[in-house]
């Protein structure tokens, strides 16, 4: 469980677009979101994955796993998900911070940063959103 010291952290994932467009990123994301568990929650006759909700930044598109499914307890690591396909390809499972729309906002921008490649100014921001919202994820 994620405890008062965990650091918000992203985890890469091997699939890889190549020139991605915003359908081909949602279509990973599904896909991401039906590998992450979802597929199990969801009747199997089911292709949608996903809300309909997403975010945009300049570097990357964040999607969400549909609010309409009861995720039951053992399954907790679907709560919280959120799934950031880069604008340069890769891709990220990371944190959904909503409904804090600031503090989700604030790291969508900061998952843009470092898929526009701008490390220095993503790890500051970084260090900048943990001093503001603490080291815990919720």
């Amino acid at each position: 469980m994620i405890g008062p010291q965990t650091r918000v952290r992203s985890v890469p994932v091997s699939k890889k677009l190549l020139n991605p467009t915003f359908e081909t990123a949602r279509e990973l994301a599904n896909e991401l979101a039906a590998d992450q568990g979802m597929r199990r929650l969801l009747p199997p006759d089911c292709t949608n994955f996903l809300s309909e909700y997403h975010m945009e930044a300049e570097g990357c598109w964040y999607f969400f796993p549909r609010e309409d499914v009861e995720i039951p307890p053992e399954r907790w690591t679907l709560r919280g998900l959120g799934i950031a396909i880069f604008k340069s390809g890769d891709c990220r499972l990371a944190y959904d911070f909503r409904p804090n729309e600031q503090k989700m906002q604030e790291y969508l921008e900061i998952m843009s940063l470092f898929a526009l490649n701008r490390v220095e100014e993503a790890r500051a921001a970084h260090d900048v959103f943990h001093a503001k919202w603490g080291e815990a994820t919720d």
